[in-house]
């Protein structure tokens, strides 16, 4: 019996030198984000989905102007350097670029802005003039003495009038902004004087070898962004009032 209770307290002591020893070993645990990282990874997600929201209302908005054929209320919302949209002329092409992310120069800032606020202007513009080009090449028009194909318009179209547009384009307003990360956004406005700028694709396309009748191609070009250019000061405009209020 002696023998029994030695053999068992042995056995205990050695179970308690186990235990001890196993949880000596240092426990390996993944280390934790800290409360700043979990807020800038709340605000990333808090922007992307307002970012995915607008797009998709955007987007619910051009539906219905396709599928109804009516107007709808305007998707712009107001930027700084808009305010240089107000007052303008038929006659100008306008607009406005943010910079895509913050940079860690002012500089970088400002070229993003740039590139940006030149699209907007040149996606509207190259719209008009390949319609412009499709009608004429469709009336029997050839670049020397053949038949242009659609890649071909779509192609000279979009080569011509971002060239054009990088070429005639005005700064008309610079900002920064500073983001939570002290890194610099860039807003820029620019204007395009639209008579200009359609002389100039129209030489573009005559180098290039295109025949058509200049009178009636400037004049349905010029018509057609005249619309558009009043429609978007209107606009704007309309958030001018609309923010004073």
């Amino acid at each position: 019996m002696k023998k029994t209770f030695t053999y068992i307290a042995m056995i205990a002591i050695a179970g308690t030198v186990l235990v001890g020893c196993r949880s000596a070993q240092p426990v390996q645990t993944q280390a934790q984000p800290s409360v700043e990282d979990q807020i800038r990874e709340m605000e990333a997600q808090r922007r992307l989905l307002e970012a995915q929201t607008d797009l998709r209302l955007a987007q619910q908005e051009a539906d219905l102007r396709l599928a109804q054929g009516r107007e709808v209320r305007s998707t712009l919302i107001w930027v700084p350097c808009m305010q240089y949209g107000t007052g303008l002329s038929d006659d100008m092409m306008f607009g406005v670029g943010i910079g895509d992310g913050g940079q860690r120069t002012q500089a970088n800032a400002l070229l993003a802005a740039n590139r940006v606020a030149v699209a907007d202007i040149a996606s509207r513009f190259i719209g008009v003039l390949q319609t412009s080009m499709e009608e004429y090449m469709n009336q029997g028009h050839t670049q020397s003495g053949r038949r242009i194909d659609q890649t071909e318009i779509e192609a000279m179209a979009r080569n011509v009038g971002e060239s054009v547009i990088n070429r005639q384009a005005q700064v008309v307003c610079r900002e920064i902004a500073v983001d939570r990360n002290n890194m610099y956004i860039g807003h820029v406005a620019i204007a395009v004087p639209l008579r200009e700028t359609v002389n100039e694709v129209q030489q573009e396309l005559e180098r290039a070898g295109l025949r058509f009748d200049r009178e009636r191609f400037r004049n349905q070009m010029i018509n057609d962004i005249e619309g558009q250019n009043r429609q978007r000061r209107e606009e704007i405009e309309a958030l001018d009032a609309a923010r004073r209020r």
